[in-house]
């Protein structure tokens, strides 16, 4: 029994890998993982992490760091989400307290500890009163399971 998708070969791999990040976020409970954090390589060792490291390399980079949207010199209003040191400096900066909104100045992209007034998220969640549109663009929306992962990072503190 195949699959048909509509809309070209790039859309069902989009909703295939977000359909798959879904599944493999409800399998690990969402971070209840091995309780082992010091795997600064991977993705804490334990499945999907509310950690930057994990949110880079299960929703950043292969939904938003596409060409043509946040990677290099030319990502929209300076949001490069290519790296794991971009996406720091660009979402929280130096200093951990939150970078504002190219889009909306007084909203900060990321503001720490309180995920309803950090940019990112009214963006993901195509919330009232963002400019543009909901991110990530020309794409499917990401998973609830990926905006609660992302979420809980921000209320946690938006750090490592």
């Amino acid at each position: 029994m195949g699959m048909r998708c509509g809309g070209g070969r790039k859309w069902c791999r989009d909703w295939g890998t977000s359909l798959t990040l879904a599944l493999l976020l409800a399998v690990s409970g969402c971070g209840a993982g091995s309780g082992d954090d010091d795997d600064e390589g991977g993705d804490g060792g334990g499945g999907l992490q509310p950690t930057l490291q994990s949110i880079q390399v299960n929703i950043f980079t292969p939904a938003c760091a596409l060409s043509g949207c946040h990677v290099g010199a030319t990502a929209p209003f300076t949001l490069q989400l290519d790296t794991l040191a971009n996406s720091r400096m660009n979402l929280v900066g130096d200093d951990g307290m939150g970078v504002p909104s190219g889009q909306i100045p007084a909203s900060l992209r990321v503001n720490p500890g309180f995920p309803d007034d950090s940019y990112i998220v009214q963006k993901i969640e195509g919330s009232a009163g963002i400019a543009g549109q909901q991110m990530p663009l020309n794409n499917p929306p990401l998973a609830a399971a990926q905006i609660a992962l992302i979420r809980e990072w921000i209320f946690n503190g938006a750090v490592d």
